[in-house]
């Protein structure tokens, strides 16, 4: 993920940066401290056989649906659904105990818009 909040392919990042052809709409994208490896709870669709679903690790909630807000704690790269981070309150990432500030280090992803 990048602090603008979009997922992307780790292979594909590391090839456009080694390569030097990084597409005009990822300018922002000039090293790899600029992405962030993300931990991703999965979890197995019980409707469908064998495909795996992105939950939060705190709530279990569905985070592929669109029914529930995902974000990114950058310091940890942990994705929570953001109801879940915000009822918590704590000023260290739930999932590995990186302390982060709610202010900057909270990154929506998938943001709407521009």
């Amino acid at each position: 993920a990048c602090r603008l909040g979009n997922l992307y392919n780790k292979e594909a990042v590391i090839s456009a940066l080694l390569n030097r052809k990084m597409p005009k709409d990822l300018s922002h994208i000039r090293a790899l401290k600029d992405v962030k490896q993300c931990l991703i709870t999965w979890k197995e669709d019980e409707k469908e056989d064998g495909r795996k679903r992105m939950v939060c690790p705190l709530s279990r909630e569905d985070l592929d649906n669109g029914s529930a807000r995902a974000v990114v704690i950058w310091p940890s790269g942990a994705v929570i659904a953001a109801k879940s981070l915000k009822e918590m309150k704590m000023k260290e990432c739930p999932v590995t105990s990186k302390p982060y500030d709610a202010e900057k280090d909270v990154i929506p992803l998938a943001p709407d818009g521009e």
